[in-house]
C-alpha cells in the first residue's frame, strides 16, 4: 500500500474476500494449514497446480506475516463426483504443509475431519502418548468422543510396539568420569533408555546440573543421565523467525548465534553461559524477562524427546501456529525430566531490539520501594522487565529495549521519577543477575516461590517487606521468591511458613523452590489446588509406567 487509503481498500478486500467468493458457488469449504513463512511460494504454486489438476477452482487466501494457508475451495456440494475431487484436494494440501515443515492447522484444530491427518504430522508413539494424557483427563471419555485422535484401535498397541519386550542394546552409552551416561546423540539416549528399561534401574536426566534443585530431589539418587553433549546448533532460520538446537547447547551459544541474524530468544535464565537449553527448558525456569514475554516453555514451537518407555516424541512444528493435537511441549517445559528426555527444541524468534538499558535503584524504606517498583511498571509496560529484592535495604532493577529514541526517553522519565521518589542510582552491573539467581534460589537455604495476580503479589510483597526475609519480586508476572540463609535458622523458616500461607489464603500458587526433603516434609507448604497435585501424580503414573525417570521427583 503507498497510502492509508491504498490500505485501507486492501483490507476490505481481505474481509470480505470469502464472503464475496460465496456468490461464485453453492458450496465452500475453507482449508487451514500452516508453514514456515519463507515456503509460502513454492506451497502456494504447489496448491494452484493441484487445483488444477483436480479440476476445481481455488481462491488462495493466505497470512503473509505467519505463513497461514486457508485455500478457499469453490464448488457443488450436490455433485458428487466434483465432492470428491474437493476432498482429494484438501487431503493433498494437508500433505504439502506437512511436507514443508508445516501443519495441518494452525488456527482451528482437528475435529473429525482431519483425525486421520494427525499421522501425517505424528508418529504412532506421539499419538500414544496423546491417548494416555487424554485417558487421564478424561477417563469415561466424555468429552468430545471421536474428535482429535485416531481411534487407539487402529495404533498398534497402547503400550508400544515393543511391549512384548526390547531389543538389545547396541552398545552401553559413554560414561562420564563421575559416572553419568553421556549420550552423543539422541540414539544413544534413547539407547540409554531402553537399558534403564530392562535393567528396571532408574534415572534422572540432567542438562548442566544448575537448577536441579527447583523440584523435589529423587530419595534414592539414580543414575545421572547428562544431556550436556548433545551440541548441535541449528538449523537457524531467520526468514521464519525460528532458531533450533539440541539440548547440550548453552543459552550464551543460542543467542549468539541467533544475534548473528539481528534476532533473540526472549529469555534470559541465571548464568546464561553455564545452563543449557534442555535443563532451563525442563525446569521452565524464572526469567526476568517472563513478564513481557513469558516463560522459557511459551518460546518453544517444537521439540523432540525421548519418552519414559523409550520411544522417540516429537511435538509442535516448525511455525509460529500450530493447533494440532496436544502440545506436548507445553507438557514436558517444567516437568524435570520427569516424564521424557528433552534431546532438541525449536524456539520462536524475535527481532533483537536496536537498542537496551538496565537501570538500578535503591532505597532504605523498602515499602517505599516497593510502591516505586509498581508505579513504574503499571505506568510504563512497555518495559521489558522491573525487578525488586529486599534484603536490609532496597533494591529496583529496570530493564528497557527498543529503539534509540524510545529507550532513550524512558531512561531518563524512570530516573527522573527515582530521584523525585528518593531513590538513589546504582551501576547496573550485576545487579539484574542477582536477581535472577535468587528468583531460582541458586544460593544456599531455604525458599519457597509464590505465583499470584501481579496486584495480589505487590500485596503479599507490601504486607512482608519487613519480615526480615529476603524477598524477590518480579513485578509485572507476579512471581515472589521469599527465602532465609540457611534451614537451621529456624525463626526465617517459620517466617516463610507465615508468607505462604498468607500467599495460599489469597489463591496463589506457593511451592518450595529450595529445601531439603527432611524440611519439605517438616513444613508442608499449602497446595493451591490438591486436585492439581493429584493430576501430577497420575500423569506420571500413565506416561512414566515403569518408574524409570526421575522417580519421586515432583510427586512426592
Amino acid at each position: 500500500a503507498a497510502d492509508a487509503s491504498d490500505r485501507a481498500r486492501l483490507w476490505i478486500a481481505r474481509k470480505k474476500g470469502v464472503g464475496t467468493a460465496g456468490r461464485l458457488a453453492s458450496s465452500i469449504v475453507t482449508q487451514d494449514g500452516a508453514i514456515p513463512r519463507s515456503k509460502l511460494p513454492e506451497v502456494l504454486a504447489a496448491v494452484s497446480e493441484c487445483a488444477q489438476r483436480h479440476g476445481i477452482r481455488v481462491c488462495n487466501i493466505f497470512h503473509a506475516g505467519d505463513g497461514n494457508l486457508h485455500p478457499c475451495v469453490l464448488y457443488d456440494q450436490s455433485d458428487a463426483d466434483e465432492a470428491e475431487r474437493v476432498h482429494a484436494f484438501n487431503e493433498e494440501v494437508l500433505a504439502l504443509c506437512v511436507a514443508a515443515g508445516g501443519t495441518i492447522t494452525g488456527e482451528h484444530g482437528v475435529g473429525i475431519e482431519k483425525r486421520e491427518a494427525m499421522r501425517l504430522m505424528f508418529s504412532e508413539a506421539d499419538l500414544r502418548w496423546m491417548h494416555r494424557i487424554r485417558d487421564v483427563f478424561d477417563p469415561t471419555g466424555l468429552c468430545n468422543p471421536g474428535k482429535l485422535l485416531p481411534p487407539v484401535e487402529s495404533l498398534h498397541s497402547l503400550n508400544g510396539e515393543r511391549s512384548n519386550g526390547l531389543p538389545p542394546s547396541d552398545g552401553p552409552c559413554e560414561l562420564s568420569d563421575h559416572g553419568e551416561l553421556l549420550p552423543r546423540s539422541e540414539d544413544d539416549c534413547r539407547e540409554a533408555i531402553r537399558s534403564a528399561l530392562r535393567e528396571r534401574a532408574p534415572i534422572e536426566p540432567r542438562g548442566a546440573g544448575l537448577l536441579v534443585h527447583l523440584a523435589p530431589s529423587c530419595e534414592d539418587q539414580p543414575r545421572v543421565l547428562s544431556t550436556r553433549e548433545l551440541r548441535r546448533l541449528g538449523p537457524l532460520c531467520p526468514a521464519d523467525n525460528l532458531v533450533t538446537c539440541q539440548a547440550g547447547v548453552t543459552f550464551g551459544e543460542l543467542q549468539a548465534a541467533a544475534a548473528e541474524h539481528g534476532q533473540w530468544v526472549p529469555i534470559d535464565p541465571p548464568r546464561a553461559d553455564e545452563v543449557t537449553v534442555g535443563g532451563v527448558v525442563a525446569a521452565n525456569a524464572t526469567a526476568l524477562l517472563q513478564a513481557r514475554y513469558g516463560r522459557p516453555g511459551d518460546a518453544v514451537v517444537a521439540m523432540r524427546a525421548i519418552s519414559a518407555t523409550g520411544d522417540t516424541l516429537r511435538t509442535g512444528a516448525h511455525v509460529v501456529k500450530n493447533a494440532a493435537g496436544y502440545d506436548l511441549g507445553r507438557l514436558l517445559a517444567g516437568s524435570h525430566g520427569t516424564l521424557a528426555v528433552i534431546t532438541e527444541v525449536t524456539f520462536r524468534t524475535l527481532p533483537k531490539p536496536a537498542s537496551t538499558a538496565e537501570l538500578a535503584f535503591e532505597h532504605d524504606d523498602l515499602e517505599a520501594t516497593c510502591r516505586f517498583a509498581w508505579e513504574i511498571w503499571t505506568s510504563h509496560p512497555e518495559l521489558q522487565y522491573v525487578a525488586v529484592s529486599l534484603e536490609g535495604v532496597g533494591r529496583i532493577a529496570v530493564g528497557a529495549g527498543g529503539n534509540d529514541r524510545s529507550v532513550c526517553w524512558l531512561v531518563g522519565t524512570i530516573t527522573s521519577a527515582a530521584r523525585q521518589h528518593g531513590l538513589r542510582e546504582m551501576a547496573a552491573s550485576g545487579i539484574a543477575e542477582r536477581m535472577r539467581h535468587d528468583l531460582n534460589a541458586m544460593s544456599p537455604g531455604a525458599a519457597v516461590r509464590i505465583a499470584a495476580a501481579p496486584h495480589d503479589a505487590y500485596g503479599i510483597v507490601g504486607q512482608h517487606a519487613l519480615s526480615g526475609l529476603s524477598v524477590t519480586w518480579l513485578v509485572g508476572a507476579g512471581v515472589v521468591v521469599v527465602g532465609c540463609p540457611s534451614e537451621d535458622d529456624s525463626q526465617g523458616v517459620a517466617g516463610i511458613g507465615a508468607v505462604a500461607r498468607d500467599a495460599a489464603m489469597r489463591d496463589a500458587a506457593v511451592r518450595w523452590l529450595r529445601a531439603s526433603s527432611s524440611l519439605r516434609r517438616r513444613w508442608r507448604i499449602p497446595l493451591a489446588n490438591v486436585a492439581e497435585a493429584a493430576l501430577a501424580c497420575e500423569l506420571k503414573r500413565a506416561l512414566d509406567p515403569c518408574q524409570i525417570l526421575s522417580p519421586g521427583r515432583m510427586t512426592q
